[in-house]
């Protein structure tokens, strides 16, 4: 390589390549200044000021909006249980309620059962001495019973 440079050849040539990358990098170099220009800055960039002003105070809205958007949602939910812990209540009440119906309707059972009976055996009583007081009624009037029934 330093051999091609001591030849007038060799070293225009390296010349002409240096040269070449130079004006790439001076290409560039101008490109990368018009992004860092002033005039730049301000068109893509936001100044601390202005984003403190701006999007913070934006962000700040949407906070507090979704803060009383929360503030919302907790007291429903909290009105929620509530309403759920008074169900609990009512179906506890419902449930002992169901029981006690229960029993009372055992109990009721029971007694008509009894009552039953009771009329049950009222009546064929009843039903005894009626047969008693026709027959003695038929006999007083001569009747025979047991032809009076065919």
């Amino acid at each position: 390589f330093l051999h091609s440079l001591i030849s007038a050849k060799g070293l225009s040539n390296s010349f002409r390549d240096l040269v070449k990358r130079m004006r790439g990098l001076e290409k560039e170099q101008i490109v990368l200044r018009g992004l860092a220009s002033k005039e730049a800055m301000n068109r893509d960039y936001i100044m601390r000021k202005e984003y403190v002003e701006e999007v913070q105070g934006e962000l700040q809205g949407k906070a507090d909006k979704h803060a009383k958007k929360i503030g919302v949602v907790e007291s429903v939910a909290t009105n929620v249980q509530i309403i759920i812990a008074d169900h609990r209540k009512q179906l506890k009440a419902l449930q002992k309620f169901d029981e006690t119906s229960e029993e009372r309707m055992d109990g009721f059972v029971q007694e008509l059962d009894r009552v039953d009976k009771q009329d049950c055996s009222q009546h064929e009583a009843v039903l005894h001495l009626l047969q008693e007081a026709e027959e003695r009624s038929l006999k007083r009037d001569g009747i025979n019973w047991e032809e009076f029934g065919k």
